[in-house]
């Protein structure tokens, strides 16, 4: 699976929470589950997305001399 496929199944998998969070607050019942692997997934878009300065000098230099 490519990078992009990734992204876009974890964009998929937001949508279809955030649907299922809407309905549970609508009804009144708890999402306290669903709001936790909404965390999860926000927080591994976000890590692949924006990868932090150690990963970028890490791939940079495992480029040049691989």
């Amino acid at each position: 699976m490519s990078k992009d496929q990734y992204m876009k199944t974890l964009q998929d998998q937001i949508k279809r929470l955030n649907l299922i969070i809407d309905r549970k607050i609508m009804i009144g019942r708890s999402y306290r589950l669903e709001a936790r692997k909404h965390r999860a997934l926000v927080s591994k878009f976000r890590k692949h997305r924006n990868p932090g300065i150690f990963d970028r000098l890490s791939s940079v230099f495992h480029r040049e001399y691989a």
